[in-house]
Parts: structure tokens; C-alpha cells; sequence
């Protein structure tokens, strides 16, 4: 694992807390919304996933929602 330092501790407290709660989520839609954060459209994210794009799409918006509640302490 590639170590990075942060500008302060409330940052790396953030980016922790965030790959905790995107580690929480379903395998499947961990994916799609790493894809998606990390800029690929829906057809990429589909295409690397080898589902519709309409599949994407339900995986990225319930991978937001979920990750948003674990974030928000919803779980």
C-alpha cells in the first residue's frame, strides 16, 4: 500500500474515514463507484465491469447512497 502524507490530520482522518465506508459497501458496487469517482464514464465503468450501462448506473447510484449513510453514520 502506497503511503501519501497529508496537509493536516482532519484530511487524513477524512480520507481514512472514506476508505473505510467505500470498503463497507458491496464488492460490486465498491467498483463502480471507485470507477466513477475516478472519472470513467457510465459506458467504461460498464464495459470494465462487463454489465449494461444501465446496470452501471444502478450500481453507482446505489453505491453514492450507501456510501453517503456509512459516511453519515446510517449504516
Amino acid at each position: 500500500m502506497c503511503q501519501t502524507t497529508w496537509g493536516a490530520p482532519d484530511l487524513h482522518l477524512e480520507a481514512v474515514e472514506t476508505l473505510r465506508a467505500i470498503d463497507a459497501l458491496p464488492e460490486d458496487q465498491a467498483h463502480a463507484v471507485t470507477l466513477s469517482v475516478a472519472g470513467h464514464s457510465m459506458d467504461t465503468i460498464a464495459e470494465i465491469l462487463d454489465i449494461s450501462v444501465s446496470a452501471a448506473k444502478k450500481r453507482v447510484s446505489r453505491g453514492r447512497r450507501r456510501l453517503l449513510a456509512n459516511l453519515e453514520g446510517r449504516d
